[in-house]
């Protein structure tokens, strides 16, 4: 019986022992590896964001559709006023202007070239054009065609130059071969040498005024040719330059036209809509159709239906390293009883902390502005004023290392 009742108590002994253990390893797994949230606590009031919204003319112009009135009620996206800016305007109706004067320009640039090119044809002839021929803004072509005819003038006169040379050139050749027969007969009638010399002097003569001849033919082709080259290359360089000038003119067609197709459009779609639903509260300079408004001036204003709960908090300035903007945020109702919590987001931080006179010490604090997150739960609709108690979340971390980092800290945090 002794020996049972040993048994018994040994084997509940070690049951303890092996209990205890895995408490024991279950509570420093616990310690080491589960997470949790570090919270900074603060303190905070629900308030609704501004209600009335003013409404501004983004641009100056004249008012084109204002049909509404004080009371009415505007639902988001409906049209509240209509205007013309008047800088779209302006510059919509000068690039008008400047793609119909390229217009005309690539008309007449374009006639321009198929005249210059047919001037290179040495057989071409122009027709005569009332609107371009003869006129201060008339076409090169005209200009070019009127010295191709002088051109054409002095190439006669060349030529009429060189048949004269040659026909003198024949002449001084039959006397040169008279010379040369009288010479062949002085010679056998064995005349003195003195009409010997005089003779073979006159042909010598003669053989000279034939090369001075041949020269001159020679200087007029070459004057000829230069005078035919240099207009040509001057009417090839005028067709380059005039192809230039086109496709310049096109390129501003397409820009001005692309530019101006927008500004028609802005002006078209200068149109202020509601940015929510709500009621006109007023109308500033009692605004009609064809008013005049400034820049940035206020045009009217509007209440919104709806108003969105914000909360607005402080939280105690040692606290401020630990908050960021985006932050997540657990509000509690301070409310007897009330344990549910809605989950929110930070969304502004002052820039500065502030002092509470009554406060012991004259704490500073940082006013914090917490939106709900309307993602996971529906916004409640609790009236302004109800305290809240809103814990921002800096990060997750172990409990031992929570407990490690609070060794030698003056940092009070909660745990949630």
């Amino acid at each position: 019986m002794l020996k049972e009742y040993m048994s018994f108590f040994i084997n509940r002994r070690a049951f303890s022992i092996v209990l205890t253990l895995a408490f024991i390893i279950i509570f420093i797994f616990y310690i080491l590896f589960a997470k949790i949230d570090i919270v900074s606590s603060g303190t905070g009031v629900i308030t609704g964001s501004n209600d009335k919204i003013d409404i501004v003319s983004p641009d100056p112009g004249f008012v084109s559709v204002f049909n509404l009135k004080t009371g009415e009620s505007v639902h988001k996206g409906q049209l509240l006023f209509s205007y013309v800016n008047l800088d779209s305007f302006y510059r919509e109706k000068t690039l008008n202007e400047l793609v119909s004067f390229s217009e005309r320009n690539v008309r007449k640039v374009s006639d321009n070239l198929v005249l210059l090119k047919k001037l290179i044809n040495p057989d071409a002839e122009l027709p005569y054009n009332e609107t371009y021929a003869g006129s201060d803004a008339g076409l090169s072509a005209y200009k070019f065609y009127h010295e191709k005819l002088e051109l054409t003038g002095d190439e006669e006169n060349y030529l009429s130059r060189i048949d004269n040379i040659k026909k003198n050139i024949d002449n001084l050749n039959m006397q040169k071969n008279t010379l040369e027969q009288k010479n062949a007969l002085l010679k056998k009638s064995a005349a003195p040498a003195v009409e010997l010399l005089n003779n073979s002097a006159e042909i010598s003569k003669i053989q000279s005024q034939i090369i001075e001849a041949n020269f001159k033919i020679l200087d007029i082709e070459n004057v000829r040719k230069k005078q035919r080259d240099d207009f040509y290359n001057r009417l090839l360089g005028e067709i380059v330059n005039e192809s230039k000038l086109l496709s310049e003119q096109k390129k501003d067609i397409l820009k001005n036209t692309g530019e101006m197709e927008l500004l028609r459009n802005k002006v078209k779609s200068n149109s202020v809509l509601s940015p929510v639903d709500g009621v006109i509260l007023d109308i500033t300079q009692n605004l009609t159709n064809g008013s005049y408004i400034e820049p940035s001036q206020l045009v009217m204003k509007i209440k919104k239906d709806k108003v969105d709960r914000l909360i607005d908090a402080r939280f105690d300035a040692r606290y401020r390293p630990f908050i960021f903007k985006g932050a997540k945020v657990r509000i509690v109702i301070n409310s007897p009883g009330y344990r549910r919590y809605y989950e929110g987001f930070v969304s502004k931080i002052s820039v500065d902390s502030f002092i509470d006179k009554d406060t012991p010490g004259m704490r500073r604090f940082y006013k914090v502005e917490i939106q709900y997150d309307k993602e996971k739960q529906k916004v409640p609709e609790y009236n302004e004023g109800i305290q809240v108690s809103v814990y921002a979340i800096s990060k997750k971390m172990t409990i031992f290392s929570y407990i490690f980092s609070l060794i030698n800290s003056n940092i009070t945090f909660n745990v949630w």
